[in-house]
């Protein structure tokens, strides 16, 4: 498991441009606002859902002056198919952004639903200095999709799906609670120690497929009670897990106006567990017993403003195998995290993340002869600031 993640942030290094923006060129630079109301700095088309229909939704972004009102000024949509058939769309059906206004960085969305072929988009700008009416000209096939009559089109640096690697730092909040027949005590404790460390690299392998490698080190003191002592009572629980990560295009969706996709997340991890082994009758240690478990949940990723993501996910875990030692049974056991991020630059972000684990289950252990079984929960909470790098 460890030498795949450490495979995975190799690849992310020697790895070629994420997948995201249709038709983009291997490097972009940051927008730079525009000059005049005019002057619209337009992005490479994206594609969105496939809808009921038959049509395909068409994502337009852009940059102007902050707060400028882009209005699509028609009652209906000139297309042409591949036969040469002229059609004329109704405005209702295929313009899904009715309202479309720059926010305070210039950039907006608009958003289509067109079928295969030719389509003329008329557009009005409305500014203090007039209003400014112009058309462009989109070209939608099954496998490519074309922007013309919109000038030089560059990336949208705001749509990220491409690789990148994060590195974050923060505190853990532990609490533990065990009985063991072995220990014939009931310990509890509960501990807020750091720092506690995350590393994390995706890699985009096409536009709706991730591959996520992680790994998540938290920290913790196992504290003694009136009957049993704890000796060495600092601890580490580092969990590595490797997952796909699948965000369908059907699956995106818009809420309170702004673009969300919503996808599943599934893999393997791998758990260094705490566990209390028996030393004499009122002393115990700490030790670490390796567990493997499969992973399966959705995650949610929203647009908050063009520059800022919000990112929640939860996953289940089943317990696969431990150590020949060391075996759990299934019981309640998940994990789940909120948090956004924000650009800095056009390839550097930064976040704020809340991460949690819940684990409930029995265990068996064996050793020397020996047999001892008993009921651990536990549940930690990390909140970690986290600075990642999306490639070019």
């Amino acid at each position: 498991m460890r030498t795949l993640i450490l495979g995975l942030a190799l690849l992310l290094f020697s790895g070629s441009p994420g997948a995201g923006e249709e038709g983009a060129p291997a490097a972009a630079t940051e927008v730079a606002p525009a000059a005049a109301p005019q002057a619209v700095q337009w992005f490479y088309p994206r594609r969105g859902r496939k809808l009921k229909d038959g049509r395909t939704e068409v994502i337009l972004t852009g940059r102007t002056l902050p707060d400028t009102p882009v209005v699509p000024k028609a009652e209906g949509l000139a297309t042409m198919s591949a036969d040469g058939q002229i059609h004329v769309l109704k405005a209702k059906s295929s313009i899904i952004s009715k309202t479309v206004r720059a926010d305070s960085q210039g950039y907006f969305t608009i958003r289509l639903a067109l079928p295969a072929g030719n389509a003329q988009i008329p557009l009005e700008m409305k500014t203090g200095g007039g209003d400014t009416t112009f058309q462009l000209n989109l070209n939608v096939q099954e496998k490519k999709l074309e922007l013309n009559n919109a000038g030089e089109l560059k990336a949208d640096r705001g749509y990220r799906h491409g690789h990148s690697l994060w590195f974050g730092v923060g505190v853990t909040e532990m609490r533990y609670s065990e009985d063991s027949n072995d220990v014939d005590t009931h310990l509890t404790f509960t501990s807020v120690k750091g720092p506690a460390y995350y590393f994390e690299g995706k890699y985009a392998l096409t536009d709706q497929w991730r591959l996520v490698g992680a790994i998540n080190n938290s920290t913790g003191d196992a504290k003694s009670s009136t009957s049993v002592t704890v000796n060495g009572s600092g601890y580490n629980w580092n969990i590595y897990s490797l997952e796909g990560l699948y965000l369908p295009n059907r699956w995106r969706f818009e809420w309170l106006g702004r673009g969300a996709t919503t996808g599943v997340r599934f893999g393997v991890q791998e758990h260094a567990m705490p566990y209390l082994n028996k030393v004499t009758t009122d002393l115990v240690s700490i030790k670490n017993y390796p567990v493997a478990m499969a992973t399966l949940g959705p995650e949610v990723d929203m647009r908050v403003t063009h520059t800022t993501n919000l990112e929640i996910f939860m996953r289940y875990q089943y317990p696969l195998m431990a150590s020949g030692t060391f075996k759990i049974s299934p019981g309640f056991t998940f994990d789940g995290s909120i948090g956004a991020t924000t650009m800095i630059t056009s390839e550097w972000s930064a976040g704020l993340f809340w991460y949690g684990q819940l684990q409930h289950y029995t265990y068996r252990f064996s050793q020397g002869g020996t047999t001892s079984t008993g009921r651990q929960q536990i549940f930690f909470s990390s909140l970690n600031a986290r600075i990642g790098y999306v490639f070019p």
